[in-house]
Formats: structure tokens, sequence, C-alpha cells
């Protein structure tokens, strides 16, 4: 029931007058306002039911940046909404791998360790023959794309990697197992180059 109803059944008899009725109503309409403004202050709080801005604010207080391009905004509203969840499978290969298959790649990560052999000259006090090996905080992606493998993609894969990847590992390579059965290998990049 609505205050403004609420205050002009419960006024003391002598304000069952016009005026009185007047007053409980504008006081009581007062009381309304105030209620659905907490209500929507308190909705604001939750990625559900917040509007941009007010989930912008929510997603970087839990530290889940928006994927570029242009994330939709009920996968970004999701993510954002499962922060703690998504931030316990960050860094380990279920969680790269449940959440490539969220933006609707088909992959699997094969972890190391892989065997490393260094084939030009370096010579660097005692330190010969120290990037050969096994490189067990390596791994490599194959990717299955379930359309064409548009910019759009490339930069959800990308930062999809960054994210989830753990923080000491390193993306070897990519594998792109193409619908028509050939293999595209995309060696890892230097920092600030990307796959465009």
């Amino acid at each position: 029931m609505a205050y403004a109803d609420w205050l002009a059944r419960v006024q003391p008899p002598w304000m069952h007058g016009e005026r009185g009725q007047a007053w409980a109503r504008a006081l009581g309409s007062a009381l309304d306002r105030a209620v659905d403004a907490a209500v929507d202050a308190v909705q604001a709080r939750h990625p559900r039911y917040a509007d941009a801005v007010a989930l912008a604010l929510i997603a970087d207080a839990r530290a889940i940046r928006r994927f570029p391009p242009d994330e939709p905004d009920d996968l970004y509203r999701e993510r954002v909404r499962h922060a703690w969840g998504w931030w316990l499978r960050a860094g380990t290969k279920p969680g790269m791998e449940a959440e490539l298959a969220r933006l609707g790649f088909h992959a699997r990560v094969i972890e190391g360790p892989f065997e490393t052999y260094f084939d030009g000259t370096w010579h660097f006090g005692d330190y010969e023959g120290a990037f050969t090996g096994p490189a067990w905080a390596e791994f490599i992606l194959e990717v299955s794309p379930a359309g064409p493998w548009t910019a759009r993609e490339r930069a959800y894969l990308r930062h999809a990697v960054r994210e989830l990847k753990p923080a000491h590992a390193v993306l070897r390579e990519v594998r792109l197992l193409l619908q028509d059965g050939r293999v595209l290998r995309l060696a890892a990049l230097p920092a600030g180059e990307v796959w465009d």
C-alpha cells in the first residue's frame, strides 16, 4: 500500500476533512517518492539492475574489464554478476577454456613443459645455455572459431587470453583449427604487437 493511501486512512479524525486529506496525499506522495528513490539506489548496486554507468563502476570495483571492441551488454553484465567465480577460475586451464567457450570459441589449452632450444649465439658469463630445456610456464591455445575469423573475434581472443592466463605463463602459439581441416599456427608476438 502506498504512503499516500495509508496516511489518509490513519490520520486522526480531525484530519479527515478536505484539507487534511490533501495534506495526507501530499506528504504520502513525498514519502512514496523517497521509497522509490531508495529502492532504485539499492538496485543500482546490483549488476542485474544497474544502468550502464553504475554497471561500469561495479565492474571496475570487481576488476572486470569489458572485452573490446564491443562485448554485448548482456554478456558483460553476466560476467560482472559472476565476478567471484570468474576470478576463481582465472589463471586455470578449465577457466580459460570455459570463458573462451562462453565467447563462442571451441578452445583447448595445452600446457607445457615444452622443450626449448636456443640456436643463436649468446655469451653472457655463466649463463651459457640458460634458455634450453623444458619451458614449464608456456602454453599453446588451439582454437576452432565458430564462424569467420574477424577482427572482433581476434580482439575477443586476445583480451580473454590476457585476462585469464596465469600471470607467470607465456603464450607459446595459437593454433587456428579451420573448418576445412587446415591448421594455422600463429606464433606469440612480442609485447605491443597484435595478430591483426
